[in-house]
């Protein structure tokens, strides 16, 4: 699949770390012209164009949309900055659950709200993304906020879909299961301190609960978006691609 993208301009946002670094890196080896967005950088990425800045700040995502497609257009959007937070159903803060929204799903809106506006203004037959979670199709108690967010993002991208078929934009999701990264390991530990449990038993637990008894690697996840971000994809619209191994199923 060398080359699969050459020619192509792309923006992934959260892309300093985890599935967002894989996804950008994958693309540019892939032959796009990538620009990455986070708030901070602590690596310099070879091939991508590293860019600061906040998903719930439009101003810093029309910026980077901009910036990624120079004078061609923007031809791949994937919106990935996401946050993870536990909480208790009797003592959540909804100016809590409010911050989640605005980085998970409002984020979302606003990355694909300004990545289409400059797909239709160059005419590019574009691919907006987004990384969704198994958590949006399966709840969780002790993270009502995330689950309810990730739901969100599965909804938007249906919504989406519909709204630029026309311009022959399609918009898709990956839902991942549990990921060897950073944030998964941080949310892994949020959820044993609120049940009492040793981090490294909830990691383990973590490792085994899908049928595949391992985590996915960030490569896996880019994988799936580097497909959908594909000519092989440009039947598919609406859809969220779950890579769990098989969590869902038991």
């Amino acid at each position: 699949m060398s080359g699969t993208l050459s020619g192509k301009r792309a923006l992934v946002t959260g892309a300093s770390s985890g599935i967002g670094l894989a996804t950008a890196r994958l693309f540019a080896e892939q032959g796009a012209s990538v620009c990455g967005l986070d708030r901070r950088w602590n690596v310099s990425p070879e091939g991508i164009e590293c860019l600061e800045g906040d998903v719930t700040v439009g101003a810093d995502i029309r910026a980077a949309v901009e910036q990624a497609a120079a004078d061609q257009g923007l031809d791949i959007l994937v919106a990935n900055a996401g946050v993870h937070r536990s909480d208790d159903w009797l003592t959540a803060d909804p100016e809590a659950w409010a911050q989640v929204f605005d980085v998970n799903v409002l984020g979302v809106m606003r990355c694909f709200q300004a990545a289409a506006a400059n797909m239709r203004r160059h005419q590019r037959k574009g691919r907006l993304l987004a990384t969704a979670s198994v958590a949006g199709l399966r709840s969780f108690a002790e993270a009502g906020a995330y689950c309810a967010s990730k739901a969100a993002v599965i909804s938007l991208v249906k919504s989406a879909a519909l709204a630029f078929v026309a311009d022959e934009i399609t918009v898709n999701a990956v839902a991942p299961g549990n990921v060897d990264t950073a944030m998964q390991t941080e949310a892994i530990e949020e959820i044993a301190k609120a049940q009492g449990h040793q981090l490294q038993d909830a990691i383990a637990e973590a490792r085994t609960e899908a049928p595949m008894p391992r985590m996915a690697r960030p490569e896996e996840i880019a994988a799936t978006f580097l497909y959908l971000a594909s000519d092989a994809a440009a039947y598919v619209t609406g859809e969220t691609i779950c890579v769990d191994g098989g969590y869902l199923l038991v």
